[in-house]
């Protein structure tokens, strides 16, 4: 049997507020997680060096990020080209939805059908592969929840 030491000042005198912190810092966790993930996808990241095909900076600029329903942000900054999605519903409220709204996108990620050939633009850009979504997720899926954890942390003052 284990014994457990509680120390007082470790306890919140008004766990009502404590809970709505933590709450409060997991949203900005997520937001922040989100908007990570998405650059990592656009530019490349230390774990996936992969990045999307680049013409026009259509693709690259129609990036955008929700949590739950909630619009969090956007690539167009830095691909004005892009026209991303503002509007997204069916989510749970702590699911992070990360997509690039173009009609090709998914043909450009997946190489649905044709072997992807890249123009002089995307080679300069160097790294374009396809898959370049899931090796994100996947690779940079440490960092990501890294991120949540420790700014909930942070704002919930632990």
């Amino acid at each position: 049997m284990m014994d457990y030491i509680v120390k007082s000042n470790t306890i919140p005198m008004n766990t009502a507020a404590y809970f709505r912190a933590i709450e409060s810092g997991m949203t900005r966790g997520l937001d922040a997680g989100g908007l990570q993930l998405l650059n990592n996808i656009i530019n490349g990241s230390p774990a996936s060096a992969a990045v999307p095909p680049k013409l026009t900076g259509h693709l690259r600029g129609s990036g955008s990020v929700f949590v739950g329903g909630k619009f969090v942000g956007d690539s167009q900054g830095e691909e004005p080209a892009g026209t991303p999605n503002k509007s997204f519903s069916g989510a749970k409220s702590t699911t992070i939805t990360v997509g690039l709204d173009t009609p090709y996108a998914a043909k450009m990620n997946e190489n649905i059908g044709v072997k992807l050939k890249l123009g002089p633009v995307s080679q300069q850009s160097g790294n374009v592969e396809a898959h370049f979504m899931q090796k994100h997720i996947e690779g940079d899926a440490e960092e990501t929840l890294k991120l949540i954890a420790d700014i909930t942390k942070k704002d919930s003052g632990g």
